[in-house]
């Protein structure tokens, strides 16, 4: 008796199948969402935080698949990418295949 599991997808309109083709170190589109809080961030906590509220987020929990075509939005199957500290540039290019497919990345940062 096998299971079968339905997988979500999404098609993207025409914008949206060009632009991963201009798309690259050089030009990279990434937009920043910031809160700064007042007490210590625990990563760990934070991680498991990810692990638990992305599988319920479709609109992040998902990576971009080329089709015959044309690309689309599929439901991303993988562990939540890791919480790191902020070292470089938050903004640079985001390399899916090194972030488990996903299009975010989830940084952190100490302030004194």
């Amino acid at each position: 008796m096998s299971k079968t599991r339905s997988i979500r997808w999404d098609k993207l309109d025409n914008t949206a199948n060009l632009f991963p083709s201009i798309a690259g170190e050089s030009m990279t589109n990434v937009y920043r969402i910031s809160v700064t809080l007042t007490d210590e961030i625990d990563s760990e906590k934070l991680q498991e935080a990810l692990d638990i509220v992305l599988p319920k987020f479709g609109l992040f929990n998902v990576r971009l698949r080329m089709g015959v075509f044309w690309n689309y939005f599929e439901e991303n199957g993988k562990k939540a990418p890791k919480v790191h500290e902020e070292n470089t540039f938050p903004c640079r290019f985001i390399r899916p295949n090194k972030n488990h497919s996903y299009l975010f990345r989830v940084l952190t940062i100490r302030t004194e």
